[in-house]
């Protein structure tokens, strides 16, 4: 049997926070509730054997073997009837003799809610109170939940102690549960030793082979979870490159129109262009010669009006008035044709003598306001600087 020391335990693992009430639970026991609970999968309830001590004026619970109850019934009040009680004191005197219940196991498919009065109903109809341990496990707790009934209620305990020690009774009664269910058989000539560590290397052995096969297990549905994602996944990223894709599709045909609008847009301006400048240089250009002697004739006749001007006004006031007004009247009608011929804008003028481009605006437009536009269509940077018998586009 195990020796509790203060501070002196190499062969023992403490699980969760420990109260002020310590409990040792034998590995040995442990090992064969879980195996059990793998091997039937069912709703089962066992009966935990040791005994109490106290330590340092602390008590303390030792649980070192375990029996498994004939037979669970779901649908009854408690976990065990009275006939399961016959047949479990006659399996403990044979194997554990000298150890006392101490109290109750369970495996539950439920949550421990759904089965806590039968739980509690067995402990008041078949356990005295110092019978107060109670071990639960279900899917989600493989290594157990310590509980302890008190006041007529389970209250959870935050941990316990695991111990390991050559529990002989328990590999005795390991190998005598292997047996009635035909999984081990131990020869004739073995002795009670030799069977005992045989059994206890087989049932470790079958342990070792369930560990395995439960792992096996998880990593399959693991990797059926995993390739369930994946799949997911590839085919979330397939169709957001699908779409994307058609997107680019789209963006390329609509840079594509715009392309081919610009380029048209871009050519019917040239070809505007050029078909201005082909009409500005058709344009036929008036001799100089004829512009000289034109302005040569307009001087002379000038010249030749005011003579006859002065030499009338100087034979008689009365015919000098009306010669003046004569004049003036002739001078007027040419000044309007010459007006007219001035104010209609051509496409194209030539420079001539004496022209300015503030000449060229007020005669075409009434002010100078044009001078900017006429230099920026013909590309003249001085305004001032011009020559005779240039051709210019006028706005």
């Amino acid at each position: 049997m195990i020796e509790v020391k203060e501070g002196s335990m190499a062969n023992v693992r403490q699980i969760g926070h420990i109260g002020n009430e310590k409990v040792y639970i034998e590995d040995y026991v442990v090992s064969f509730l879980k195996q059990c609970i793998r091997d039937n999968q069912n709703e089962q309830a066992f009966v935990l054997y040791g005994r109490k001590e106290y330590i340092d004026k602390k008590r303390t619970w030792f649980v070192s073997s375990v029996l498994k109850v004939p037979q669970t019934d779901a649908h009854k009040k408690t976990l065990t009837v009275e006939s399961d009680w016959h047949v479990m004191n006659e399996q403990a005197a044979k194997f554990f003799p000298g150890q006392a219940v101490v109290g109750l196991a369970m495996y539950g498919t439920d949550e421990l809610a759904f089965c806590e009065e039968r739980i509690e109903n067995t402990f008041v109809h078949f356990l005295r109170e110092d019978q107060k341990l109670f071990l639960f496990f279900d899917e989600e707790e493989l290594d157990g939940e310590l509980f302890f009934y008190e006041q007529d209620k389970l209250v959870k305990q935050e941990g316990f102690f695991e111990y390991y020690e050559k529990n002989e009774p328990m590999q005795n009664y390991m190998l005598y549960d292997q047996e009635q269910k035909g999984e081990i058989k131990t020869g004739a000539n073995e002795t009670s030793e030799t069977g005992n560590d045989h059994a206890t290397r087989q049932f470790r052995a079958m342990l070792a082979q369930k560990k395995k096969e439960n792992a096996h297990k998880k990593a399959l549905v693991f990797m059926y979870g995993l390739s369930a994602v994946l799949a997911v996944v590839i085919v979330a990223i397939g169709i957001t490159i699908i779409q994307n894709y058609d997107q680019m599709n789209d963006m390329q045909n609509v840079l594509s129109k715009l392309s081919g609008q610009v380029e048209t847009g871009f050519a019917q301006e040239q070809k505007q262009n050029d078909e201005d400048m082909t009409a500005a240089e058709s344009v036929p250009a008036v001799p100089k010669e004829e512009e000289t002697v034109t302005g040569s004739e307009e001087g002379k006749r000038e010249e030749s009006v005011e003579v006859v001007a002065r030499e009338d006004v100087q034979q008689n006031d009365i015919v000098q008035t009306d010669e003046v007004v004569h004049i003036t009247q002739e001078q007027k009608e040419e000044a309007d044709v010459v007006q007219k011929e001035e104010t209609a804008v051509p496409a194209f003028y030539e420079i001539r003598k004496g022209d300015t481009l503030e000449k060229i605006s007020i005669r075409f437009y009434g002010d100078d306001r044009k001078i900017k536009a006429i230099c920026e269509l013909n590309h003249i940077e001085d305004q001032d600087t011009i020559l005779y018998g240039q051709k210019i586009v006028l706005p």
